[in-house]
């Protein structure tokens, strides 16, 4: 618990001091965030793919989100290129299942659009990919307080056995609140926008949440990795911000046909 407390904090000073520096000056943390949550993916699989796959993968994550942030046709190009590399091994190599590829290619998916979610946070204003982690954090720690202190009812026991209905109902609502007053009060994005981003984005949380729980449930591992030490590896910390980044993609697509 002492290692959890001292980890968490570390890194709570470094995002802080991002956030408040803002802007581009993300980008470079970003995509190392990024390719550890593909290295993370990719260990698990350590004892059975080709050694060389447990640094490409992660080189492909490094250069599909660089140019992602900087030219989307390049990006898309990249990754392409990526999922045919990831088919060629299979066909190549007997160990390396259809199953593992599939799991890899889709946290790779996200991967893309978040980054292009991150790309769209950006353009609506300084802090708003700030507040994006704002209300994610405030969802899980919402569900904590609220399933530690008042939860009886079991939410998804198979996939996570410690988080109850309560919880989730207490995580939604700080979410929701925190997610509405830091998109309000730090950035111009638009009502309906923000709204749309902080209500959905307090459910889309707890289904990254849940998403990335099954997996391990499936490769029969507690963390996705022991470097951070208490939190596990990085996708074991990023995961609901992930898929609140990819939510963002989608949300700022729809609120842009509305004009």
């Amino acid at each position: 618990m002492k290692d959890r407390w001292i980890t968490g904090g570390i890194l709570a000073v470094v995002a802080a001091a991002f956030a408040i520096i803002g802007g581009h000056a993300i980008d470079i943390p970003l995509t190392l965030v990024m390719a550890a949550c593909s290295y993370d993916v990719t260990r698990i699989q350590a004892k059975k793919w080709p050694m060389h796959m447990l640094w490409t993968v992660p080189v492909f994550t490094i250069a599909f989100t660089v140019s992602a942030i900087l030219n989307e046709t390049v990006s898309l190009i990249l990754f392409g290129l990526f999922l045919i590399y990831l088919a060629l091994m299979m066909v190549l190599d007997e160990k390396v299942k259809i199953e593992d590829i599939s799991i890899t290619a889709f946290l790779h998916v996200i991967i893309l659009f978040a980054v292009h979610g991150y790309n769209a946070l950006q353009a609506s204003g300084k802090y708003s990919f700030a507040c994006l982690i704002t209300l994610t954090c405030l969802t899980d720690i919402g569900a904590y307080l609220i399933g530690r202190h008042f939860g009886k009812h079991k939410l998804i026991e198979r996939l996570s056995p410690k988080k109850t209905v309560e919880g989730s109902v207490g995580g939604f609502a700080f979410g929701v609140l925190g997610g509405i007053l830091a998109f309000y009060f730090f950035t111009e994005v638009k009502p309906l926008t923000y709204i749309l981003l902080a209500v959905l984005g307090a459910l889309n949380a707890q289904i990254g949440d849940l998403f990335f729980s099954a997996i391990k449930r499936h490769y029969g591992i507690k963390d996705y990795g022991h470097y951070l030490k208490g939190h596990g590896g990085m996708l074991d910390r990023m995961d609901s911000i992930l898929f609140n980044m990819l939510l963002a993609y989608i949300v700022f697509l729809f609120t842009g046909l509305l004009k």
